[in-house]
C-alpha cells in the first residue's frame, strides 16, 4: 500500500518475520482485501510486488510468492514477479478450468506487457480416499466391504484422475502427483512444514523429490 498516496511507507523488510520452522514469512492480512481497486488507479499496477521485491531479492536463496486463488491483480503480479512459475492444482475438474484461466492470463500479460510467461510445473494433490493410508483393521474392513459389493466409483474416479493428470502433461511439460496424505493436514493444523513434523510421510518424501528438481532450476 506504501506506493499509493496517504498510506505510510513500509518497506517488506519491516514485516518480515521468523518462524519457528526457520522459513522467513511476509504474512498477508485481512487489510489487502480492499487493496485491488487502488491498484487500478496506477499504471504500473502490475509490477507493485516485483519493485517491493527488489531491496531483499538477494537476501534469501529462494523467495516463494503464494498467490491467491482468484484471477486477479494479485495472481499477475505474483506471475510477472517470479522467475519460475509452479502451479498447485487438486484432482478435481476444476483443476482443468483453472488452467484455461490461467493460459487466458499468459495470453494478457503478452498482449499488454511483452513478457511471456508460462507454468514451469505443475503439482497435483490427489483426492484422498482413493490414496489414504488406513489402519490394518479399516483396511480389512475395506476388503471385506468389495467382497460382498460391487462398486466401481473408485475405481472409475480414479481412472477420472489419472485422465485429467494426463491432460494437464499436454501442456506442461513437468508435472508431479502428490499422493494423499493425513499428515499434510496435520501440518496445516499445526502450522509447521510437513518435512518438519513428518519428513517420512508419503507426500513429504514427494515432496522433497521436487524440491531436488527446483533446486536445479
Amino acid at each position: 500500500m506504501n506506493v499509493f498516496e496517504g498510506f505510510p511507507d513500509v518497506p517488506i523488510q519491516d514485516v518480515i518475520i521468523e518462524t519457528q520452522s526457520g522459513v522467513f514469512l511476509a504474512p498477508s492480512s485481512l487489510d489487502l482485501v480492499g487493496v485491488e481497486p487502488y491498484l487500478y488507479s496506477i499504471n504500473e499496477r502490475a509490477l507493485v510486488l516485483k519493485t517491493a521485491l527488489k531491496p531483499i531479492i538477494n537476501e534469501y536463496r529462494y523467495i516463494l510468492i503464494d498467490t491467491p486463488p482468484s484471477m486477479g491483480q494479485f495472481v499477475i503480479n505474483g506471475l510477472l514477479a517470479a522467475d519460475r512459475i509452479i502451479l498447485t492444482l487438486d484432482s478435481s475438474i476444476f483443476a482443468q478450468r483453472g488452467i484455461e484461466s490461467l493460459n487466458q492470463i499468459f495470453e494478457d500479460i503478452k498482449e499488454n506487457t511483452g513478457r511471456n510467461k508460462s507454468p514451469d510445473m505443475a503439482i497435483i494433490t490427489r483426492a484422498g480416499a482413493l490414496y489414504e493410508r488406513k489402519p490394518p483393521l479399516d483396511e480389512l474392513k475395506e476388503v471385506i466391504r468389495h467382497l460382498f459389493t460391487d462398486d466401481e466409483s473408485e475405481k472409475k474416479e480414479k481412472i477420472r484422475q489419472e485422465e485429467l493428470e494426463a491432460e494437464i502433461k499436454n501442456s506442461i511439460k513437468e508435472v508431479h502427483a502428490v499422493p494423499y496424505d493425513a499428515a499434510v493436514y496435520n501440518a496445516q493444523i499445526k502450522g509447521m512444514p510437513l518435512t518438519t513434523i513428518s519428513s517420512d510421510s508419503p507426500a513429504a518424501i514427494k515432496y522433497e523429490q521436487i524440491s531436488e528438481i527446483v533446486k536445479r532450476w
